[in-house]
């Protein structure tokens, strides 16, 4: 870590000597616009570079969605990174004021470089914008053959500020592939500073494959830094302080959420408190460095990512040379304080506590509750009667009279499953509080699971509708004698799905595009005969409780009419191929973190289709009827869906069969001044189908639900009029009504057009 500070001394110290340099850069205003870099762009040299230096009062301003995109050097085969250490600081400002233009945020990515900062800042007066109170920093920093040993979002430098002299919504991010085992990715570093904020902070910062103790949101090196939350902050990874630093973080609203640690850095002189309240967030593990944790009402303290007792108290000494000198800490307790906490097999039988505080002082004078919230993760959730280690106090003879603690039933979401736990809480006589009791009742799938389920049924319905789309207009068209040529057909619906266990209607969306020929074939035992080729094209847009999906297909079939003089038949097959995608919320890992997911999933389909129609009168009548049954039967295959953080599901095939009983019914309109055909048709259809297995995944476990059963009888009433334009080119127009309870087309309207050759 000492090679790591050197390397930030010596970007501060060059910023200094840049500001007298004849070769800084005049500048007092920088629009920024997306550009790719490269060494040779930036001054300096003998390994440390910059690419904009300025001093005294500027101006910065950017276009929306700036990327400044840095490609360093990568080692040769026999260079180290010793023998070619690579530094870039790569926006300097110093002695003076930055004013922002309308929403500045700048993108910075940089690859094959050592040690990098985005932006320092050296005695910095104010940052801020006339009109606009944002800002907005992201890095991402990503090596292949360099190590990387430090990578800063924004350093801050001996400067003072105050909230008037700060956004009031400000974002750093840092993102990056650590390699060095004492190298850091850092959000914010203060160094030597004084920092009162007010407003909305969000600070991030992000490793793959990393101790997270080298992760860093706030580095603090005697440094005073006060956040005052007014909202929307969320700041993710570590706070290290250091030195003389002081931090006092205050998050007192529902929106407001930190996931980290407080970190000290092995020296004592630092301190820190912390206020969570009013539904704020502080997640968190381990050891915690905290003089002073006020946990106010409705404040949530969540550790159920927690492997291990996490300790929020100060251990040690305040000078390392004076033994006498402990350090201080004491958990302020507000009535109805909210802990949240995972039960899981490797608490049963430990003799450690989950949470360990230092000294408890009830704010209330008549008492302060900490209302403890369980999520249960055990294997074996049946058992009832245990002996888990809860809360740990120093104090537990002077606080017990005043603090007690109170298990609520809690309700929550696993990635499949919808849970209620509520347990049982009394004290053990020594330390603290357990945990002697507890019961998890299963509430049914989760939000995820049933959306997954919702999806499963549109995927069926809009297959069925693409392949029965087709096979209507094909026999429709034939039972009104057309001519054999070109077709072209488009159509769209909206339907509703009334599924069993939603609390509201699922909808769906479907444009058509569909086009097809037919020739004249000779078929033995018919006297008059046509075949048929069609492909379309099908995209069907689900809107689903709180999710979005996506079906996009491609078919190909055929047809094959026979004529005799009593009846007609027609046989149609296809073969459709899909893409898919659901977009849903769900719950992810071991502390149920809500995030939104994206699956994808292709599919398979294919079916078959007779339809019978009987007599008719002959063409030279105007009107004609036909009764008519048909039948239709299809699969759909889905592959398994990709994974969302260990999160997967797959579904088995699915069969389902449409039959129809009818009467078609046609009128030539002669005496108008182009030909017109009215075509009317009423029909009682039928799905056979059934539930089927759909399989969710986590990790080695599964869990297996059922899709919706859709099957059901309804009507529908379809009207259609086509005008005779030319000799070869017929138009046409249709509307179709239904009267339906499960699967609800709201309406279905289609043009068409036909040329014959």
């Amino acid at each position: 870590m000492a090679a790591v500070r050197n390397h930030l001394l010596s970007f501060s110290v060059l910023a200094l000597l840049n500001a007298h340099h004849p070769g800084v850069h005049a500048l007092t205003h920088h629009h920024f616009s997306t550009q790719k870099l490269s060494l040779e762009s930036l001054s300096g040299g003998d390994g440390c570079y910059s690419y904009l230096e300025f001093e005294e009062n500027a101006i910065f301003s950017s276009e929306p969605d700036v990327e400044l995109e840095l490609a360093g050097k990568t080692l040769s085969e026999n260079t180290t990174d010793d023998d070619d250490f690579l530094e870039v600081g790569l926006i300097r400002h110093s002695n003076g004021s930055l004013a922002l233009g309308s929403d500045f945020s700048i993108n910075v990515k940089a690859r094959e470089v050592n040690s990098f900062i985005a932006l320092e800042s050296s005695e910095l007066q104010s940052i801020k914008g006339a009109d606009n109170q944002s800002f907005e920093l992201n890095l991402d920093l990503q090596n292949s053959s360099r190590r990387l040993d430090c990578a800063i979002g924004w350093l801050l430098y001996e400067s003072s500020l105050t909230k008037d002299q700060l956004p009031e919504t400000m974002t750093v991010r840092a993102l990056a592939n650590l390699s060095s085992p004492d190298g850091a990715v850092i959000a914010l570093q203060s160094q030597f500073s004084d920092v009162d904020f007010k407003g909305s902070l969000t600070l991030s910062a992000q490793s793959t494959g990393t101790d997270q103790t080298q992760v860093i949101a706030l580095d603090l090196i005697d440094s005073r830094f006060h956040i005052e939350s007014v909202g929307h902050s969320d700041i993710t990874g570590a706070i290290r302080i250091s030195g003389d630093s002081d931090l006092d973080l205050n998050l007192s609203n529902a929106t407001d959420r930190f996931k980290g640690q407080l970190l000290d850095a092995g020296v004592y002189n630092a301190r820190s408190k912390i206020t969570i309240q009013s539904g704020a967030q502080w997640i968190t593990q381990g050891y915690n460095f905290v003089n002073e944790f006020h946990w106010g009402a409705g404040g949530v303290l969540d550790i159920t990512e927690a492997t291990d007792t996490v300790r929020i108290k100060t251990e040690g000494f305040s000078d390392a040379d004076d033994s006498n000198g402990t350090l201080s800490n004491i958990t302020r307790v507000e009535d109805g304080a909210v802990l949240r906490v995972a039960i899981n097999d490797g608490d049963l039988g430990s003799d450690h506590y989950k949470l360990a505080l230092g000294n408890v002082s009830p704010i209330s004078e008549t008492g302060s509750r900490v209302f403890v919230e369980i999520v249960d993760q055990r294997t074996d959730p049946s058992d009832c009667e245990i002996n888990i280690g809860l809360i740990e106090v120093d104090n537990v003879e002077d606080s017990q009279p005043k603090f007690f603690v109170e298990a609520v039933p809690h309700y929550y979401e696993s990635a499949w499953g919808a849970y209620k736990t509520y347990g049982a809480i009394g004290t053990d006589g020594a330390d603290g509080y357990v945990l002697t009791g507890m019961v998890t009742d299963r509430l049914g799938p989760s939000l995820m699971a049933k959306n997954i389920i919702d999806f499963t049924a549109a995927l069926a319905v809009s297959h069925e509708q693409n392949a029965d789309r087709v096979f209507s207009f094909v026999s429709d068209r034939l039972s009104q004698k057309k001519s054999p040529g070109l077709w072209v057909d488009v159509q769209t619906q909206e339907t509703e799905l009334n599924l069993s266990h939603q609390s509201r209607r699922q909808e769906i969306k479907t444009q058509a595009f569909s086009i097809g020929y037919d020739h004249e074939v000779s078929v033995p035992w018919f006297s008059d005969s046509l075949m048929g080729l069609w492909a379309s094209r099908n995209q069907t847009d689900a809107d689903i409780k709180d999710a979005s999906g996506e079906m996009n297909e491609t078919a190909l079939g055929f047809y094959l009419q026979g004529l005799t003089e009593n009846y007609r038949l027609i046989l149609q097959g296809h073969y459709g191929w899909g893409d898919n995608e659901l977009k849903t919320p769900g719950f992810f890992g071991t502390n149920h973190e809500k995030l939104n997911a994206r699956f994808r999933t292709d599919s398979r389909s294919y079916g078959l289709g007779l339809y019978v129609g009987f007599t008719r009168p002959d063409d030279s009548e105007k009107y004609f009827f036909e009764p008519f049954m048909s039948g239709y039967t299809y699969w759909v295959q889905a592959d398994p869906s990709n994974s969302v953080q260990t999160i997967r599901f797959k579904t088995e095939k699915l069969h389902q069969s449409l039959v129809k009983l009818g009467l078609s019914a046609g009128y030539r309109l002669d005496e108008t001044p182009v030909p017109i055909n009215l075509f009317a048709q009423a029909a009682w259809a039928h799905r056979f189908g059934q539930s089927y297995d759909l399989i969710g995944f986590e990790n080695n476990k599964s869990e297996t639900f059922e899709t919706e059963d859709l099957q059901e009888s309804w009507g529908y009433l379809k009207l259609a009029a086509e005008m005779t334009v030319s000799d070869h080119l017929i138009l046409g127009a249709r509307a179709t009504a239904y009267a339906s309870e499960v699967v609800k087309p709201k309406y279905e309207m289609g043009l068409s057009a036909h040329y014959i050759f």
